[in-house]
């Protein structure tokens, strides 16, 4: 007696059911915009009552020439103050006793882990972009005194400079590099990288390259 049937684990109903499935432990994360706010020199300031009053001078003493014995004018330095409120940020992930312990990964450190990288995301944005709210805190595109310049067509190498020229007549401290940098998208990234002179010699690449535009550290996200 000879019996014959054609049985495949590739087929589930000819015998693929009877071979266990292998799945390896561990989670292939998402990828993440990058953070780079804190690279480029923002400093945390310490608010353990909820606010933060930081004093600043608004106008300075003047100065000015004077004949002999002549009184010279009085000047006044004034002051102000900002006045900081903490915002408060949350992640709520529920996440249920059986999948803690029945899951093959440790399920509270993923999750722990992917909740700190979104509020790191979350916060690098809110840092750049937000305009604030009742809740939120306002980001550089919203700070008073904002120094702007804008560009229309394409990005040159005399924009590059005029930047610097900007903030140096704004009287930013221009030789303070723990404090002065570069943010910018990719897609800026890569009109940098790829900018030429009328040699067809690339302008920046070798100091872009080095991590540094015009000789300030750039973050690119």
């Amino acid at each position: 007696l000879c019996l014959e049937k054609d049985l495949s684990a590739g087929v589930p109903t000819e015998g693929g059911y009877l071979v266990p499935e292998t799945t390896l432990e561990g989670v292939i994360e998402m990828l993440r915009e990058r953070c780079i706010i804190m690279r480029l020199g923002a400093q945390e300031l310490p608010m353990d009552t909820g606010t933060l009053n930081l004093n600043k001078q608004t106008d300075g003493a003047t100065a000015s020439y004077v004949g002999e014995n002549l009184p010279v004018n009085a000047s006044d330095p004034d002051f102000g103050a900002i006045h900081m409120a903490a915002k408060k940020m949350m992640v709520n992930v529920p996440i249920s006793n059986d999948l803690l312990k029945t899951a093959r990964v440790a399920a509270d450190r993923f999750v722990a882990n992917d909740a700190m990288s979104a509020m790191k995301v979350k916060f690098d944005r809110t840092a750049f972009t937000s305009t604030g709210g009742q809740y939120s805190p306002r980001g550089l595109v919203a700070m008073e005194g904002l120094t702007s310049l804008s560009i229309a067509g394409a990005i040159t190498a005399d924009n590059i400079v005029n930047f610097i020229v900007k903030l140096f007549g704004a009287n930013v401290d221009l030789d303070n590099f723990s404090t002065v940098g570069w943010a910018f998208g990719i897609e800026l990234w890569r009109d940098l990288f790829n900018l030429k002179a009328s040699t067809n010699e690339y302008l920046l690449r070798d100091e872009l390259k080095l991590g540094q535009l015009l000789r300030y550290p750039w973050e690119t996200t």
